[in-house]
């Protein structure tokens, strides 16, 4: 004999033997095996109550064979809660197996994930935002959480290749991090061009701010240290090692070899030397780096493009610093010409720039009948300005020019005649201070 359970929508079948269970008895799955069989009531003509339900539900009709499906139903507008059964197919929750049906629920998990069937944020870090880059078993998460790939920032996106502490990816989050020789300094996660001298550590540690503002490198660059213990001027020298003994043989030397920097390293004072060009050269001053002309010129500008930062020219009985010629240009640059009996700076159909610096107690020169004290600009090349600079007690005017010049927080005081003359076309700033005047 065989009995039947009807469990919700599943029909669950047993198989009773007569002799395991004693009359008047029935299998039941929910509790012991047999259990009192409950006798339908009989009518007056010994007929069963119709409205009693039957003891058998097998013998209703109910195959109790058949596979009942217990997926949860579902309509479109109904979530399927199941992950591994996100999708709502034909009134059933089913795998995905499109990035569409994903899509169509309307949430934070648009990909179909075809391995799994379940719906995910992420099927690679492409996929992930900025803010969480890292793809983890389907979801998007910091590069810094547990499970992220050391090279998920790589290999996202180049431009933003490694992992932040924040958990994002950025450029950088050290110098190291900075691959790009015009931008070796890392800064608020990102590479920015060098701005001062000390951002560069590594030799000869000097920064190329008024060019690319790279770090200059030892290839590029030509020592001069007038130490005669290791100093010498033979074609061999102009390394850190074996530096040149002068500056006209460095600057010579630079200028041959198509170099782009010259470093002088002081204290120990050097000669005057000329620049001729035609190419662009930077001479950059360490250490105290000074020239001291004596019976001539300290600097001679005649010929292409000089850029001279952190250099003292002092004492020399001519001009401090010559600029001439056209197409003839010299930007001086933190740096002082001080105490020349011929005057400060000359500038004769050239263009000079002149930032942060100072000139003072030179003089007096003559051109022709007319003394001058700090400087002479006879005819300058246009772009030539004058900035955050002072032009300090000179033994004749400050400032004389032929022709009207740009002059930006220029400071000009105690020059024994005039301080800048009208057809300079500038005032004096009121006071030294941040925004007037030299900083050094």
């Amino acid at each position: 004999m065989t009995c039947t359970r009807v469990l919700g929508l599943t029909m669950v079948a047993c198989v009773w033997l007569a002799s395991s269970c004693e009359t008047q008895t029935v299998c039941d799955l929910g509790g012991p095996l047999c259990t009192e069989k409950v006798v339908p009531p009989v009518v007056a003509d010994g007929a069963v109550d119709a409205s009693e339900p039957d003891a058998f539900p097998s013998e209703a009709g109910i195959d109790a064979e058949e596979p009942v499906d217990t997926r949860p139903g579902c309509t479109p507008s109904m979530e399927c809660a199941d992950p591994d059964r996100p999708v709502c197919n034909q009134g059933m929750c089913t795998k995905c197996k499109s990035n569409a049906a994903c899509k169509e629920r309307g949430d934070a998990q648009p990909l179909c994930d075809e391995m799994t069937g379940r719906c995910v944020a992420c099927l690679g870090h492409g996929s992930c935002p900025e803010e969480a880059p890292a793809c983890v078993q389907g979801a998007c998460v910091a590069c810094t959480s547990p499970g992220a790939d050391a090279n998920v920032c790589s290999g996202r996106n180049g431009q933003k290749p490694v992992c932040g502490d924040q958990g994002r990816c950025v450029e950088c989050v050290a110098n190291g991090d900075c691959k790009a020789s015009n931008k070796p300094i890392c800064e608020a996660s990102s590479c920015r061009p060098c701005r001062t001298d000390p951002e560069c550590p590594v030799e000869p540690g000097v920064c190329m701010s008024h060019e690319d503002g790279r770090c200059a490198s030892p290839a590029e660059s030509v020592y001069v240290e007038n130490v005669a213990a290791k100093c010498m001027n033979a074609a061999q020298a102009g390394t850190l090692a074996t530096p040149y003994c002068g500056l006209q043989e460095g600057l010579t030397a630079a200028a041959g070899a198509g170099k782009a920097l010259v470093v002088l390293r002081g204290p120990k004072a050097v000669f005057g030397a000329v620049y001729a060009g035609p190419a662009k050269l930077s001479l950059v001053g360490q250490g105290g780096a000074l020239v001291a002309p004596g019976a001539a010129t300290g600097l001679t500008v005649s010929g292409g493009q000089l850029y001279v930062r952190g250099v003292t020219v002092k004492g020399g009985t001519e001009a401090g610093v010559s600029v001439t010629g056209a197409n003839t240009r010299l930007s001086l640059e933190q740096s002082a010409i001080v105490d020349n009996a011929g005057g400060g700076i000359l500038v004769e159909n050239a263009q000079l720039v002149l930032k942060n610096s100072v000139v003072a107690r030179n003089g007096p020169g003559f051109s022709g009948a007319a003394a001058w004290g700090g400087m002479l600009l006879t005819q300058p090349a246009a772009g030539s300005r004058i900035e955050r600079s002072t032009v300090l007690e000179n033994k004749a005017p400050g400032i004389l020019c032929s022709t009207r010049i740009e002059g930006i927080d220029v400071f000009v005081s105690g020059n024994s005649t005039i301080g800048i003359s009208p057809v300079c076309g500038f005032d004096s700033c009121s006071a030294p201070g941040p925004m007037c005047g030299s900083s050094l």
